[in-house]
C-alpha cells in the first residue's frame, strides 16, 4: 500500500509540473504572437489613412516594411515552436 501511495504521489507531482509548464508555454506563445499581430494591424490601419503625397509615399513604404518585418517575426516564432 505504501508503494502505491508513493507512486501515486510521484505521478501527481509530475502531472502538476507538466500542467504548469504547459500553462507557461501558452502564456509565452500567446504574448509572442499578440505583439507582432498588433503591430501588423496598427500599421495596416495607418496605411488606410495616408494621403497621396511624396512624404506620405515614404511613410507608406516604411509602414509596409514594418508589416513585413512583423510577419517574418511571426513565421520565425512559429518555426521555433515546432
Amino acid at each position: 500500500m505504501n508503494l502505491y501511495r508513493r507512486k501515486l504521489g510521484d505521478s501527481d507531482r509530475r502531472n502538476k509540473a507538466l500542467l504548469a509548464a504547459r500553462h507557461n508555454l501558452i502564456l509565452t506563445v500567446s504574448h509572442d504572437l499578440r505583439t507582432p499581430l498588433g503591430t501588423i494591424c496598427e500599421y495596416a490601419e495607418l496605411l488606410q489613412d495616408e494621403k497621396d503625397t511624396e512624404l506620405n509615399k515614404y511613410r507608406v513604404l516604411l509602414r509596409i516594411y514594418v508589416i513585413m518585418f512583423a510577419g517574418k517575426m511571426l513565421c520565425n516564432r512559429k518555426r521555433s515552436v515546432y
